[in-house]
């Protein structure tokens, strides 16, 4: 290649380079101004966390740049109506970005999260813009002197660039295969820093890799959330009630403390069974036998309930659930929302307070469903993946660990733990494919429904769980909550039905809570309050959920935009928003797996899921999870 060709793509390659340097400083500047402006918010930042900022800052500005490349690299002519392209493309581009980070710099205070997208989609928001835009300038002169400088400064290094490395381009085979070769360069590379080299792409609660829940929103930036958020399904929410009328028809807040009482320090231990429905305990093999014995037999030793409710139909709708009593009410997860970096309220938080060490065990890999990252942000002490699993050979080729020899090392792992503690395991084996291995893929029974192996499998790897904690010094000191997470393949359509569709078990056994089943309803975010009542603390609950030892009647499931409330065998089904005629009610025979449409259905109160509705929109929505 020639010296003047090979100077033309020196040049490009230059220029390229440049704007993603530049950009990337633009955005990390903005940043500063937003940490020294919200100082008070945020404890010190560490290395991890700029590390982690910088690295969310190219994300947007690569995307910035990715469409520029075509015009620098491809062989247009280099004109002035070319250049403007470009210069218009990346102005438009990188002041768009920094605007909204700049609008953060105060709105943060308010919302104690990112922008998202649901801030252009506020009813009456349109008509209000020029007052809140006149006031900002006001109350806020000086971010704006900010922002002009580095506007300024911007223009002045990008005129620089384009003066010295904007080149007239070579029409020549040999500039041209190289130009190419750089385009597809920049093209791979630039996409990987926006998706990440995972297997889903990055999203906001990526940002909790880089440090704790509450520095989450100096990691992130504006313009990363607005778009995350934009890819989800958001919440467009009218509010229905006042807050307090909100708070009056339903109280947000709870207490259980008994004075009289002392607070106990018993250890809990959650364990989440993957694809656990009801309906696998009416299920018999080839033999007419049960295909979980042991779960038969602790069953029957523990407080059960005879309406119990998943919260939603996957695993990542549990575990907030269960930990943090977030219902899953949207059609997007809360762990992969744009909500998932608000302050919340949850288990291990709570425990923390009482001496308790938290721990999730999940055989899978890390990264997972997100798991991993919620449970940092739900303050978790330890996460257990299949990275710190010792032995890679338990690798079932798909998932992670298998149940068996996972359960094993759970439960050394437990029994060494100083306690007291919380512990929640989340077992792997009985998702599909359903992978056993040898021998017992040979000698478990087999049904028609293939989970069904599977699921012997848990059951026997979880008998030999519990018989390994039987010399546990602290076994008769703690409370096992048993569950599924939700239900997996059904063998018949009455399953599939709603709210069969969600019935999962929820059990408690302790040496101090007596065997039976009690005629009540419960679903998995009822977990965290009943925790509290059960040990006695003072603390306020905040959440929807309701302490199972006051025989909650209640629990609303959300499916396809339609919200079911049960109350016992009673259901009544509404779509969103409108709660004024029921798309469904029926009576639900449970021995029978059957419904019966029934007009004496509408005696259940209606308000209460309105009421329920529009408490969980209207504080997701405005960051007030965990408080009044």
């Amino acid at each position: 290649m020639d010296p003047k060709s090979k100077t033309t793509v020196q040049q490009s390659f230059k220029l390229i380079l440049g704007l993603f340097i530049m950009g990337t400083l633009s955005m990390f500047l903005s940043k500063i101004v937003f940490y020294v402006t919200n100082a008070n918010l945020f404890a010190s930042p560490t290395l991890l966390n700029i590390i982690g900022g910088i690295r969310f800052d190219m994300a947007i500005v690569s995307l910035l740049v990715l469409p520029l490349c075509l015009f620098i690299l491809l062989p247009l002519p280099r004109t002035k109506w070319v250049k403007f392209i470009v210069l218009t493309l990346w102005y438009l581009g990188i002041i768009s970005a920094l605007i909204l980070n700049y609008i953060d710099v105060q709105y943060f205070r308010f919302t104690a999260k990112r922008l998202s997208i649901d801030l252009f989609f506020m009813a009456g928001l349109g008509n209000e813009l020029p007052t809140l835009a006149k006031a900002f300038f006001i109350d806020f002169w000086y971010l704006i002197l900010l922002f002009a400088a580095q506007i300024v400064l911007l223009t002045k290094a990008t005129q620089f660039l384009f003066k010295k490395h904007y080149a007239s381009f070579t029409l020549h085979w040999k500039p041209l295969m190289f130009n190419g070769v750089l385009l597809l360069l920049f093209t791979t590379v630039f996409i990987l820093i926006f998706r990440g080299i995972g297997l889903k792409p990055i999203n906001t609660i990526a940002a909790l890799n880089y440090g704790e829940a509450e520095q989450a929103s100096l990691i992130l930036n504006s313009p990363f959330t607005v778009i995350k958020s934009a890819e989800s399904t958001q919440l467009h929410h009218t509010a229905m009630y006042s807050a307090n009328e909100r708070n009056t028809l339903l109280p947000y807040s709870k207490s259980y403390y008994n004075p009289k009482d002392s607070i106990s320090a018993k250890n809990i231990v959650l364990i989440i069974v993957e694809s656990l429905s009801e309906e696998y305990f009416g299920i018999l093999d080839s033999n007419g036998k049960s295909f979980m014995p042991f779960l038969e037999s602790l069953r029957s030793k523990s407080l059960q309930f005879e309406y119990s409710f998943a919260n939603g139909k996957r695993s990542i709708d549990a575990v907030p659930a269960l930990m943090a009593s977030i219902p899953s009410w949207t059609s997007t997860p809360y762990i992969t929302s744009s909500y998932n970096t608000n302050k919340i309220q949850t288990l291990p938080k709570i425990l923390k307070k009482y001496g308790y060490k938290s721990t999730f065990f999940h055989g899978g890999k890390n990264g997972t469903m997100g798991f991993d990252a919620f449970c940092i942000a739900a303050g978790v002490n330890e996460y257990y993946g299949l990275n710190e699993y010792p032995n890679p050979d338990h690798f079932d080729g798909t998932w992670g660990i298998s149940d068996l020899p996972y359960l094993q090392y759970v439960a050394k792992e437990i029994t060494q733990t100083k306690q007291p503690a919380f512990h929640t395991i989340f077992t792997l084996s009985s998702h599909h494919p359903f992978k056993i291995p040898a021998p017992y893929n040979t000698e478990l029974p087999t049904h028609t429904l293939e989970i069904m192996q599977s699921i012997a499998y848990a059951d026997l790897s979880l008998k030999a769980f519990f018989e390994s904690l039987k010399e546990w010094k602290e076994f008769d000191k703690t409370l096992f909550i048993i569950t599924g997470d939700h239900t997996s393949i059904s063998n018949n359509t009455t399953w599939s039905q709603p709210t069969n569709a969600f019935k999962v078990p929820i059990w408690l056994y302790a040496a101090d809570i007596e065997a039976k089943c009690m005629d009540a309803t419960i679903n998995h975010i009822d977990i965290m309050p009943t925790v509290v009542d059960y040990l006695n603390l003072p603390d306020t609950v905040y959440g929807m959920g309701n302490s199972a030892f006051e025989e909650t009647s209640t629990s609303i499931q959300f499916l396809s935009g339609v919200f079911y409330l049960n109350q016992r065998d009673t259901v009544i089904a509404f779509s969103y928003p409108n709660f004024t005629s029921p798309t469904e009610t029926f009576r639900y025979n449970l021995k029978q797996q059957k419904k019966t449409i029934s007009k004496d259905s509408l005696f259940i109160n209606s308000e209460l899921l309105k009421v329920s509705v529009d408490q969980y929109y209207s504080r997701l929505t405005s960051n007030k999870l965990s408080d009044h």
